[in-house]
């Protein structure tokens, strides 16, 4: 496939270079220093400067940043506590070129009418949020129409019972050119969430136990996900209404439920997923209306259904991809539109390699009529593993008239691929 490349944002550079540039003004914060509070020391602070924050608790939010400067520890082993104590916001930055980093947020406040979060950032073209702890804030990073900005090797976690009292844990809306890297993401709504973002990427995350989805994305292009590992959520990822996506060697495992998925594509247009995991999903992918998709080189691994191919998806093409011991390989209603399989691995297969070139001598047809009833009847699930599965199964791979003859793979690998 074409080697997309994507470049550190300038800001970060500069931001990593400022912090240890001789001459930046440097204001401290501690019971002792010249300031005792944040607010203090940022209203003091002048631009370029680094307010160096001391150990202990301090709740002063909202506190707001409106020039260039940076928020760092005094002492990086002992990271201050900002406290938000269940009523606010705790830090808004409204100036470009802020770096935010190796401090502890805790308890932003909730309402049901506000998005409040423990950082927000808004209107701004360039920032860097990095090495910080955010423990339950209703959002943990919220940037609204901002640019350039990177969100690198935070912890965000959060306790709330359910997706009617928490929000995202870094939630973006309206940007451009945003970095999202080496993240760790639980316990909130979604883990991360975009919308209306484009040119972006998010790198090497880690999305787990969150209530709705590790990832949701909506109305977004030209984006790339790369070696990330969403597991344990409620559904792995959803993708909707964008096009232009490129998914790279992520890990979609352990989303289980009646409407779960490791990877659900809604609206989805001239993308590529390859090199990732779907594991021990309920289902690992779904497509409704997706077209134009490359599916290459993927492992469905224990998966219910490993793809579940939904109204008028076209134009797909399955190449290269391992089908290990899923339940259900293909589900796709006849007369469903034409998608392209070739040569997969299916565990399921058994043809023979007569003239040992690699490939099964029949095709194979890896949507199965209980695969059909399963999805489409309702309380067919009881009959799942009874002889008369076994016995439709079998008919069916002699006689394969019902199932759909549009998802046919004619060249099955005979060996998985590596």
């Amino acid at each position: 496939m074409e080697r997309r490349d994507f470049h550190f944002p300038l800001v970060v550079l500069l931001a990593l270079v400022s912090s240890s540039a001789q001459g930046a003004p440097i204001l401290e914060v501690c019971s002792t220093c010249a300031y005792r509070t944040i607010h203090a020391a940022i209203e003091a602070a002048p631009i370029g400067a680094t307010v160096k924050i001391g150990a202990g608790e301090y709740r002063e939010g909202p506190l707001v940043v409106t020039r260039s400067l940076t928020l760092e520890p005094l002492d990086p082993a002992t990271p201050p506590i900002l406290d938000g104590q269940g009523k606010d916001e705790i830090l808004k930055i409204k100036a470009p070129n802020v770096t935010v980093r190796g401090l502890h947020f805790r308890s932003s406040g909730y309402r049901s009418t506000l998005d409040l979060a423990a950082i927000r950032i808004e209107n701004v073209e360039g920032c860097l949020v990095s090495d910080n702890e955010i423990e339950n804030a209703a959002f943990g990073i919220y940037l609204a129409k901002v640019k350039r900005c990177t969100i690198l090797h935070n912890r965000i976690h959060s306790t709330g019972r359910d997706t009617s009292d928490t929000g995202s844990g870094i939630h973006i809306w309206s940007a451009e050119a945003i970095e999202i890297i080496s993240n760790e993401i639980s316990g909130h709504r979604d883990g991360i969430y975009f919308e209306f973002v484009e040119e972006s990427r998010i790198i090497d995350n880690h999305s787990h136990d969150n209530q709705r989805y590790g990832l949701h994305f909506m109305f977004s292009h030209g984006d790339l996900y790369q070696g990330n590992r969403f597991v344990n959520n409620e559904s792995g990822v959803a993708v909707m209404y964008s096009r232009r996506m490129t998914m790279l060697a992520n890990r979609f495992e352990r989303s289980h439920g009646p409407a779960a998925y490791g990877l659900l594509l809604k609206d989805i247009t001239d993308s590529a997923i390859q090199g990732n995991l779907f594991g021990d999903n309920t289902t690992g992918m779904y497509i409704e209306d997706g077209s134009r998709v490359r599916i290459i080189e993927n492992d469905f691994e224990r998966n219910g259904w490993a793809v579940r191919l939904i109204g008028s998806s076209e134009k797909n093409q399955f190449e290269h991809n391992n089908f290990l011991a899923n339940t259900f390989e293909v589900a796709a209603l006849p007369g469903s539109a034409r998608n392209r399989f070739d040569s997969n691995y299916w565990s399921q297969y058994e043809g023979l390699d007569l003239n040992h070139d690699g490939f099964g001598d029949i095709p194979y047809h890896p949507v199965r009529l209980s695969a059909i009833w399963m999805q489409g009847v309702e309380g067919a699930s009881f009959l799942m593993g009874s002889l008369f599965m076994v016995f439709v199964d079998r008919a069916e791979a002699l006689l394969p008239a019902i199932t759909p003859e549009t998802v046919i793979d004619a060249r099955p690998l005979i060996q998985r691929r590596p």
